[in-house]
């Protein structure tokens, strides 16, 4: 084997993570598919037109995903809010 034919340990360890991400996007593939075979398949889901559909379930992640952006950066920035005003606190205090 000459150098372009090994692999470097960053390249390795890159393709291990595309491997894991493909698994994982699998994985979630499968789950997802299992989510809409089971509320098709509900009671309360009886008529063709109350089927979840692909896209509707697509919607609905995308909202709860901003949803959690949204309260994840509300919980940043009063984290950081906190940290600034005991900084200022103890800043204060060792003035006095």
């Amino acid at each position: 084997m000459d150098d372009k034919e090994t692999l470097t340990s960053l390249r390795t360890t890159v393709l291990e993570k595309y491997k894991t991400l493909s698994n994982e996007l699998h994985t979630l593939d499968d789950t997802l598919k299992q989510i809409i075979k089971e509320e098709n398949e509900s009671e309360e889901h009886t008529t063709i037109n109350d089927k979840i559909t692909p896209d509707e379930l697509l919607k609905l992640i995308r909202e709860l995903e901003l949803k959690i952006s949204v309260a994840g950066t509300l919980v940043k920035g009063s984290v950081y809010s906190l940290i600034l005003q005991r900084y200022s606190q103890n800043n204060q205090g060792n003035k006095k």
